[in-house]
């Protein structure tokens, strides 16, 4: 079964989950705004190919 949620408080702010979550939408938002071209040149540059 896959846990939900559960009772216990968290102790601390999860700083850097919300940090690392703004990094991918500000990385996100930056790819919306590249023309066709130069989006491709960033996937084939900085992309991971399996």
């Amino acid at each position: 079964m896959i846990p939900i949620g559960d009772d216990v408080p968290g102790e601390r702010f999860p700083f850097l989950t919300y940090v690392l979550i703004g990094l991918n939408v500000m990385v996100f938002l930056f790819q919306l705004s590249l023309p066709q071209a130069e989006l491709r040149e960033l996937i084939l540059t900085w992309g991971v190919t399996p």
